[in-house]
């Protein structure tokens, strides 16, 4: 068997051999007839209703110059090609502007000297036409292989690539390219997987000679499948098949030439250059930026932020913001007619992150003024979330600090940087070592230290959550263990949005904070460094040890009773855990009763729930309820969205209250240490992980008193409005035939929230709503341009989905607490748009086509256990 392979191994090289001395042989004049189906579909409709073109005609390669040795100098001739199009006949191809058609002439001619199988310089003409002088370099690029088993890195029309050869057969030969780049293209994705997009690519060509060692045929195909992670029915398949197959084979006329330099010279008219693709701007002409927010101002009007409308209207802006001057946006956003919609012009700016929109903006608003707060405020908000920061525009604000004396946007600004940190320091290329980043870090720690009250320390603490910098762990450690109360509870939160790797070191800290070992330490705190635990994969000792404390004569049941909450919830995420929790605890008779794992006083919840799924994103809910002495101390609500293993926060919403034990209960658990008797009561918000400036309802006795007696706090209070970008991915290729495959995803979220918190002493109960209204966008594309033809298939997408959280509390008698958590109706909308278009010609709408798909998605109530819904009932029932 081994004699026989090396015998096909030499019978290879000798072909291989063959062919570099016979292929291009000069004076012959091959021609090859030639075809390049290009087709592009989305994944929700068949195959079979795509939407393509082909290309064919004959292609004229003749041997003018060369040897063996030092290559040859190849003259390619494009004859006659023409267009067809599935529904029309025929078109000839102009390529000069309709002064001429190749009718059987030989108008178009390029160059090439090919030596050992690379393509070492092209000639072509200045067609004045990118796309086309890219069609040219594709045809050069289909000739250059190699005829031998062997991995190279090589240029061509598709980029820089990885290749590989495998020889299949003595006269068949298979070039496979991976990974192809190139650096003209503006290429951005998001790096959370749920909001990202997936790419999957093969480029494959196949060269076939005769017997005698002459080129045959090549058959080359590039085929890209498009998804949107977060739906998975959104997406594109595109492939392009290009074929030659020789035909006629003939001599020609040679050039007399001393050398390649000389034979060059002759070539006049022809400029040299590379195989890589020219690259123009887009050229899009859907409209300038004032005629589209013109066309889009009755969708972004304030009582629409919230809504489907809204969010599909920023989306459209977008792309041509991107392209726009700062002079251009600042005509915009000064002109009167858009002063009503001031606050969502801001959201575009954030949402367009360059340098140009933060010019406008800057140009327009002061930081230092009191004036236009809640403006400049939406504008930090949004800026926060982008998936796009600039180096220059954190340089520009951390600068800005200092001369800042509103405490609101002191404050937002900081938690700006920070969110703006931490996603450049996650780019491409970049890290928690960047020096902007670097700087930041800096003054969050500098200036906790500096901070003479916790009220300050706090919103730098807050800026360490959003900038999660491994550096900083060591100093929230420090904080949670030797702080007071407020502070220890604000590091233990920054530290629960750590990697948990960057955590596993500190695991006896948590351990000593969760079990109270050197001191005592906030209900809140403790739970959330258990939280912390369960994520570090506990060894079974471990978790045998969370089980016993279910047993211990700690006073803190709610605790107890978070412990079995967040115990059970493991368990349906993940089997394993779920068998090893079965076993510890059914051999523990102690814990397997009623009493004890049961844990019939505590009110604590944290559950998990199914919150959508396809043909919307899929997603969960999870909810994290922390009672004490009968109130809501810590609550939050999480919208997740999940891509396999992966997860992302599109939103946070907590309720968070202190000092109200003593108006609703006389309970006899454990005081926590050092807790302040302020009564408080407030909304956090975190927008896509970013943490934004808490809202207070009321802080002290006396403003709560005035609520209570005024009414003033039963209206609910705007908590947060904006539109931000969800999907924000650009990816750009060029197909094995030169043209421009330009897939672009961008989605957005629109939401208006309000919460509102009431305690009456005359009934004796308390009552919080949370009311979230969401409006969900999505458009995705996949646009082929050619010299020839463009096509295109669009899908959008819109829904809006509602979250309600409320809790009652009757503490007339016994404390009864009835949390509610409820998704209304929705219905969804997708919208498919295939089109052909044939530019500068009579036919330039050749082809379109729309489909409209609406799926309606029933609301419930989640129910969140057992002995939540008898308390509801109680509480229904009075």
């Amino acid at each position: 068997m081994a004699s026989v392979y090396i015998y096909d191994k030499i019978l290879i090289l000798l072909c291989f051999l063959t062919v570099f001395i016979y292929a291009f042989e000069v004076g012959t004049d091959s021609t090859f007839s030639f075809v390049n189906d290009v087709s592009l579909y989305d994944l929700k409709t068949a195959a079979e209703q795509s939407v393509g073109y082909r290309i064919s005609g004959d292609l004229k390669v003749s041997s003018i110059y060369g040897d063996s040795e030092n290559g040859f100098l190849l003259r390619f001739k494009l004859i006659s090609p023409q267009l067809y199009l599935e529904k029309f006949k025929a078109i000839p191809i102009d390529y000069e502007q309709k002064k001429s058609i190749l009718d059987g002439h030989d108008k178009l001619i390029f160059y090439a000297h090919w030596k050992a199988g690379i393509v070492e310089k092209a000639f072509i003409k200045d067609t004045k036409d990118s796309s086309l002088n890219n069609f040219v370099r594709s045809i050069l690029s289909l000739f250059q292989f190699q005829m031998s088993d062997g991995e190279a890195v090589e240029t061509d029309v598709t980029g820089t690539c990885n290749v590989k050869y495998i020889a299949k057969s003595s006269r068949r030969f298979m070039k496979i390219k991976t990974n192809c780049k190139n650096e003209n293209f503006n290429n951005h994705e998001r790096t959370d997987q749920p909001l990202g997009c997936d790419t999957k690519t093969t480029r494959v060509n196949i060269v076939e000679t005769s017997a005698d060692g002459i080129l045959d045929s090549i058959h080359s195909s590039d085929h890209h499948k498009l998804s949107v992670n977060a739906y998975k029915n959104v997406g594109f398949k595109t492939g392009s098949l290009f074929y030659l197959k020789l035909g006629l084979v003939k001599s020609c006329e040679t050039i007399k030439a001393e050398d390649f330099d000389e034979a060059f010279k002759t070539l006049d008219g022809f400029k040299e250059t590379t195989l890589l693709p020219e690259v123009e701007g887009d050229s899009s002409e859907d409209g300038n930026l004032v005629k589209l927010i013109k066309d889009a101002k009755d969708n972004l009007k304030n009582e629409d932020v919230g809504k489907e409308n809204s969010a599909l209207a920023l989306l459209n802006l977008v792309s041509k913001g991107r392209e726009s001057k700062a002079e251009d946006l600042l005509r915009i956003i000064n002109a009167r007619t858009t002063k009503e919609i001031r606050g969502q012009l801001m959201d575009l700016l954030a949402a367009i992150q360059t340098d140009e929109s933060y010019l406008a903006f800057r140009s327009t608003y002061n930081l230092t003024d009191d004036e236009n707060i809640d403006t400049i405020e939406r504008y930090l908000q949004s800026l926060s979330v982008g998936n796009l920061p600039r180096q220059s525009v954190i340089s520009h604000l951390l600068q800005s600090i200092d001369q800042i004396e509103n405490g609101k946007i002191r404050d937002t600004v900081i938690q700006t940087i920070s969110s703006m940190s931490n996603k450049l320091a996650n780019s491409p290329n970049q890290s928690f070592e960047n020096e902007a980043v670097v700087n930041v870090k800096n003054l969050l720690l500098k200036s906790i230290d500096e901070c003479e009250d916790n009220s300050c320390k706090l919103i730098y603490i807050r800026g360490l959550k959003n900038l999660q910098s491994p550096d900083t762990i060591r100093k929230l450690v420090e904080l949670a263990l030797r702080e007071p109360y407020q502070i220890s509870v604000g590091a233990m939160k920054a530290l629960s949005r750590f990697h948990r790797i960057d955590l596993e070191g500190w695991k006896k800290d948590f351990q000593n904070i969760f079990y109270q070992i050197r001191k005592k330490f906030d209900t809140s705190a403790r739970t959330i460094a258990f939280d912390i635990l369960l994520s570090l994969n506990p060894e079974t000792d471990e978790i045998k040890d969370y089980v016993s404390f279910l047993k211990s004569q700690d006073p803190a049941y709610e605790v107890k009773q978070y412990i079995v909450q967040k115990l059970r919830m493991k368990a349906d995420k993940c089997s394993e855990f779920a068998k090893i929790l079965k076993l510890i605890v059914s051999s523990d008779p102690e814990v397997y009763n009623w009493n004890v794992y049961g844990a019939l006083k505590g009110l604590s919840t944290a559950l998990k729930r199914k919150f959508s799924s396809q043909p919307s994103f899929n997603g969960s809910l999870l909810s994290v309820q922390e009672i004490k002495g009968g109130v809501l101390k810590r609550g939050n609500v999480d919208l997740l969205m999940e891509y396999e293993s992966e997860t992302f926060s599109a939103f946070t919403l907590g309720l968070f209250a202190g000092g109200l034990s003593s108006f609703v209960s006389s309970d006899d658990e454990e005081v926590d240490p050092d807790e302040d008797a302020t009564a408080t009561a407030g909304m956090e918000i975190a927008v896509q992980g970013n943490y934004l400036r808490p809202l207070v309802f009321f802080s002290g006795q006396g403003e709560l008193m005035g609520h209570v007696w005024s009414g003033t706090a039963s209206e609910p209070t705007s908590a947060y409005q904006g539109i931000t970008l969800l999907q924000d991915h650009k990816q750009m290729f060029v197909l094995n035939n030169g043209a421009l495959l330009d897939y672009s995803t961008l989605g957005a979220m629109s939401m208006d929230l309000n919460g509102q918190f009431t305690i009456s002493l005359w009934y004796k109960n308390a009552n919080s709503v949370v009311l979230q209204n969401i409006g969900l966008a999505l458009l995705s594309s996949v646009k082929i341009s050619s010299p020839i033809v463009s096509a295109e298939v669009q899908t959008s997408l819109s829904q809006e989905p509602q979250i309600n959280l409320s809790s009652k509390i009757d503490f007339s008698s016994k404390t009864v607490m009835c949390l509610q958590l409820m998704q209304p109706n929705i219905q969804l909308t997708q919208k498919i748009t295939k089109r052909i278009d044939i530019p500068k010609t009579k036919k330039e709408k050749a082809f379109k086509n729309e489909v409209y798909l609406r799926y309606k998605i029933p609301g419930h109530t989640h129910v969140l256990n057992q002995k939540n819904n008898d308390m509801c009932n109680a509480i229904m029932d009075n």
